[in-house]
């Protein structure tokens, strides 16, 4: 492998220095930060994956102040869902099944993250290896529900989240 020498050198230095000057470093991008990063902008659970999935990630989310320790274990990248009970009571099934991190996963009821009473939370379905999280709980008639997913010590990746209803 040879060396760069004379004009192509000096060419390889400028291009440095210019990318340098404007704040761009080689290999990195600036953050993009997800939409539902934040308890008060939560993605509404879509339509088309109650009872179905939709595929998500939390790559650059944050941990926010008062944030709630998700299934019991340090997290640091979460991004919230927002499921609205049905006119019935329904059991409501969530998991993460196929995520490329280890995910926690837990339901909250209130409209201040510093104020949230936990409903339910998971940190590795039974059974299933790898990071997936897993969990259910009796959503009951038009009621916000908060839902967290977060990566076990901050860890970041790309997530299938499913929800399924089944009226009681």
């Amino acid at each position: 492998m040879g060396t760069l020498r004379g004009t192509g050198r000096r060419a390889l230095i400028g291009a440095l220095t210019v990318l340098l000057a404007v704040g761009v470093s080689a290999g990195s991008a600036a953050a993009q930060v997800p939409t539902n990063d934040d308890f008060n902008h939560p993605r509404p659970v879509p339509r088309s994956i109650v009872n179905g999935t939709g595929y998500y990630d939390n790559i650059d989310a944050t941990a926010q102040t008062c944030e709630p320790v998700h299934a019991q274990r340090r997290g640091g990248s979460s991004v919230w869902f927002k499921l609205i009970g049905r006119a019935t009571r329904d059991r409501v099934f969530v998991n993460t099944l196929g995520a490329d991190f280890d995910s926690l996963l837990a339901v909250y009821y209130g409209g201040q993250i510093c104020h949230v009473l936990p409903i339910a939370s998971n940190d590795n379905c039974p059974g299933i290896s790898g990071g997936s999280s897993c969990l259910s709980f009796v959503a009951l008639p038009n009621t916000n529900y908060r839902i967290a997913v977060d990566g076990l010590n901050g860890a970041e990746g790309q997530f299938h989240f499913k929800v399924r209803r089944v009226v009681l």
